[in-house]
Protein backbone atom coordinates (compact mmCIF):
# COMPACT_ATOMS: atom_id res chain seq x y z
CA UNK A 1 0.00 0.00 0.00
CA UNK A 2 1.02 3.37 -0.74
CA UNK A 3 1.48 6.14 2.22
CA UNK A 4 -1.41 8.10 1.05
CA UNK A 5 -3.76 4.97 0.97
CA UNK A 6 -2.86 4.27 5.05
CA UNK A 7 -3.43 7.77 5.78
CA UNK A 8 -6.77 7.81 3.70
CA UNK A 9 -7.93 4.56 5.48
CA UNK A 10 -6.82 5.92 9.07
CA UNK A 11 -8.03 9.31 8.37
CA UNK A 12 -11.79 7.19 7.81
CA UNK A 13 -11.36 4.78 11.17
CA UNK A 14 -10.74 8.10 13.07
CA UNK A 15 -14.07 9.48 11.60
CA UNK A 16 -15.84 6.54 12.38
CA UNK A 17 -14.49 5.74 15.46
CA UNK A 18 -15.36 9.25 16.48
CA UNK A 19 -18.67 8.84 15.66
CA UNK A 20 -19.15 5.84 17.13
CA UNK A 21 -17.66 7.06 20.22
CA UNK A 22 -20.06 10.35 20.35
CA UNK A 23 -22.92 7.48 19.50
CA UNK A 24 -22.01 5.00 22.70
CA UNK A 25 -21.82 7.87 25.18
CA UNK A 26 -25.17 9.32 23.80
CA UNK A 27 -27.20 5.93 23.72
CA UNK A 28 -30.30 7.24 25.70
CA UNK A 29 -30.79 10.26 23.65
CA UNK A 30 -30.45 8.72 20.60
CA UNK A 31 -33.06 5.94 20.96
CA UNK A 32 -35.18 8.46 23.02
CA UNK A 33 -38.64 9.19 20.87
CA UNK A 34 -39.58 12.85 20.69
CA UNK A 35 -42.50 14.14 18.73
CA UNK A 36 -40.68 16.53 16.02
CA UNK A 37 -43.00 18.17 14.11
CA UNK A 38 -46.01 19.88 16.32
CA UNK A 39 -48.32 20.64 13.87
CA UNK A 40 -49.89 23.58 15.12
CA UNK A 41 -52.08 24.49 11.94
CA UNK A 42 -54.41 26.24 14.20
CA UNK A 43 -52.62 29.45 14.11
CA UNK A 44 -52.94 30.20 10.42
CA UNK A 45 -56.39 32.03 9.70
CA UNK A 46 -56.74 30.77 6.81
CA UNK A 47 -56.28 26.94 8.10
CA UNK A 48 -58.66 27.42 10.71
CA UNK A 49 -62.09 26.40 8.55
CA UNK A 50 -60.04 22.85 7.31
CA UNK A 51 -60.13 20.58 10.88
CA UNK A 52 -58.93 17.50 8.86
CA UNK A 53 -55.24 19.24 7.94
CA UNK A 54 -55.82 20.94 11.61
CA UNK A 55 -55.50 18.38 13.73
CA UNK A 56 -52.37 16.52 12.45
CA UNK A 57 -50.26 14.57 14.80
CA UNK A 58 -47.00 13.01 13.05
CA UNK A 59 -45.80 9.66 14.96
CA UNK A 60 -43.49 9.88 17.43
CA UNK A 61 -39.78 9.39 15.89
CA UNK A 62 -36.33 8.37 17.20
CA UNK A 63 -33.50 11.11 17.26
CA UNK A 64 -31.40 8.63 15.73
CA UNK A 65 -33.56 8.51 12.83
CA UNK A 66 -33.66 12.37 12.98
CA UNK A 67 -29.84 12.54 12.98
CA UNK A 68 -29.50 9.89 10.04
CA UNK A 69 -32.19 11.75 7.91
CA UNK A 70 -30.05 15.06 8.42
CA UNK A 71 -26.86 13.21 7.84
CA UNK A 72 -27.94 11.56 4.53
CA UNK A 73 -29.86 14.57 3.44
CA UNK A 74 -26.57 16.91 3.91
CA UNK A 75 -24.52 13.96 2.21
CA UNK A 76 -27.00 14.21 -1.08
CA UNK A 77 -26.20 18.23 -1.04
CA UNK A 78 -22.78 17.94 -1.21
CA UNK A 79 -22.62 15.00 -3.33
CA UNK A 80 -24.67 16.69 -6.33
CA UNK A 81 -22.64 20.01 -5.56
CA UNK A 82 -19.61 17.84 -6.37
CA UNK A 83 -21.02 16.30 -9.22
CA UNK A 84 -21.40 19.67 -10.43
CA UNK A 85 -18.11 20.58 -10.26
CA UNK A 86 -16.95 16.98 -11.91
CA UNK A 87 -19.26 17.20 -14.49
CA UNK A 88 -17.72 20.37 -16.06
CA UNK A 89 -14.11 19.60 -14.98
CA UNK A 90 -14.87 16.49 -17.61
CA UNK A 91 -16.02 18.95 -19.94
CA UNK A 92 -12.89 20.54 -19.94
CA UNK A 93 -10.90 18.05 -20.08
CA UNK A 94 -12.56 16.76 -22.89
CA UNK A 95 -12.00 19.83 -24.82
CA UNK A 96 -8.50 20.04 -23.79
CA UNK A 97 -7.70 16.13 -25.23
CA UNK A 98 -9.29 18.06 -28.59
CA UNK A 99 -7.07 20.84 -28.64
CA UNK A 100 -4.04 18.71 -27.69
CA UNK A 101 -4.47 16.39 -30.36
CA UNK A 102 -5.34 19.09 -32.95
CA UNK A 103 -1.57 20.82 -31.51
CA UNK A 104 -0.44 17.50 -32.38
CA UNK A 105 -1.27 16.74 -35.47
CA UNK A 106 -0.05 21.18 -36.15
CA UNK A 107 3.77 19.66 -34.65
CA UNK A 108 4.10 16.58 -36.64
CA UNK A 109 2.96 18.79 -39.93
CA UNK A 110 5.36 21.27 -38.86
CA UNK A 111 8.17 18.36 -38.16
CA UNK A 112 7.93 16.96 -41.31
CA UNK A 113 11.18 17.74 -43.37
CA UNK A 114 10.20 19.74 -46.50
CA UNK A 115 12.14 18.23 -49.95
CA UNK A 116 13.77 20.45 -51.95
CA UNK A 117 12.20 21.65 -55.12
CA UNK A 118 14.06 18.83 -57.59
CA UNK A 119 12.61 15.83 -55.44
CA UNK A 120 9.23 17.60 -55.19
CA UNK A 121 9.57 16.97 -59.09
CA UNK A 122 10.28 13.54 -59.08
Amino acid sequence: MTKIIKIKISYWVSIFGLMGLFIIKNWNYFFETTTVLNLNLFSFEKLKHYRVLAELNPPPLNNAFIFLTALLFGMGIVFFYLSIGLFKSKKNIKTLKIECEVLKTRIAELEEPELPPEAQEQ
